[in-house]
């Protein structure tokens, strides 16, 4: 039981970890191509930091 319950919070981890990457990677692409200037910000600060948060949590969900 405890091995399938840690085995669903790495798999969980993983999952969150390519999702906070995969958002980081568009906020990099998003904020080259600067397509929309009035959401540079929101782009550059607030997609970065989502990003960020959800790789902490998945890396926490992996290696705890």
């Amino acid at each position: 039981f405890k091995k399938k319950h840690n085995d669903e919070k790495q798999f969980t981890g993983f999952i969150l970890t390519g999702i906070g990457a995969f958002i980081g990677f568009l906020s990099c692409v998003f904020t080259m191509l600067d397509l929309v200037p009035e959401l540079r910000g929101f782009v550059l600060y607030g997609l970065t930091s989502i990003a960020l948060v959800l790789i902490l949590v998945g890396l926490y969900y992996i290696f705890e």
